[in-house]
């Protein structure tokens, strides 16, 4: 009954982001070939709610490859692929711990295709991830993920982009370090405001809402029950384009935010009996 509930809940918020945002005008233009790369700096890793690391420095620097493969005035295909990695001098990275190289704890590889359709308003992505940890601080692990993004603008300044992801493991133990196979469910919501003159200096400043569910074995405790809440993310985000920066260099920019992650039962259990944490977020990037 619960993720019979699960999946009413899901249809019903995306239903609701739809018509809320049916006015909604076309998205951004795609590049034929675009990469974006950038670092982030935090002071705490959380993968979905399940802990990783909350000591030490902490640097997650990625890089992703987009193509556009056909695009019309209504839909548009494209592929992209890239990697995500993270760095730690803390206890899962330290001089005493894992195996060489010792401070990289996770290199993650993926990739997927874009369908646009409506109008290039909403995207279906298909995503293949694989999960490594060079310093061999988890087993790899392979996952299939779909993720439904509606790619609204109600002004030029305002947007909510919501987004629901299923994924599903089929290799390798699962990202609570159990042995079966999970089915994870998200939702999520990140109304933004773009302020300021978008030619000389502008920001933008966003709320991002993220829920993290189990619709089957991703959240299980030491028994191997499931828990089918595993967390509640709400942030506030500000992105910052560097303009002074010639265009021929890319469009760069600084992002700042804060996020406030409540965990269900179970992982609360893993994370030292906290169930709230506060986790700082700097970054960089650019897009070429």
């Amino acid at each position: 009954m619960t993720k019979h509930l699960l999946l009413f809940f899901t249809v019903v918020f995306f239903s609701v982001s739809l018509v809320l945002a049916q006015d909604a005008g076309p998205s951004y233009e795609k590049k034929a070939f675009s990469v974006s790369a950038g670092v982030d700096f935090t002071n705490q890793y959380f993968f979905r709610g399940i802990f990783q690391e909350n000591e030490g420095f902490i640097a997650q620097p990625y890089i992703q490859l987009n193509f556009l493969l056909h695009e019309t005035d209504d839909i548009a295909i494209s592929i992209f692929g890239g990697t995500w990695n993270s760095f730690h001098s803390g206890p899962t990275g330290e001089e005493d711990g894992p195996e060489d190289p010792r401070a990289w704890y996770e290199a993650n590889g993926y990739a997927g295709v874009t369908f646009a359709f409506l109008e290039k308003t909403l995207e279906l992505d298909t995503i293949y991830t694989f999960y490594t940890s060079p310093n061999n601080s988890f087993d790899t692990r392979h996952e299939m993920a779909f993720r439904l993004i509606y790619k609204d603008h109600f002004s030029d300044v305002f947007s909510l982009s919501p987004s629901v992801t299923l994924a599903a493991e089929f290799d390798g133990k699962g990202a609570d370090g159990g042995q079966e196979h999970g089915v994870y469910l998200e939702l999520a919501l990140e109304p933004t405001i773009v302020l300021g003159d978008t030619s000389a200096f502008s920001v933008s400043l966003s709320a991002p809402m993220t829920l993290g569910l189990s619709l089957d074995n991703y959240y299980e405790n030491a028994d191997g029950a499931d828990e089918a809440f595993g967390y509640f993310d709400v942030g506030l985000a500000a992105g910052i384009p560097l303009y002074f920066i010639p265009a021929n260099y890319g469009d760069w920019e600084l992002s700042f935010s804060v996020n406030f992650l409540l965990l269900g039962e179970h992982l609360d259990a893993i994370n030292n009996d906290t169930e709230f944490e506060v986790i700082g977020t700097s970054g960089i990037s650019v897009i070429f």
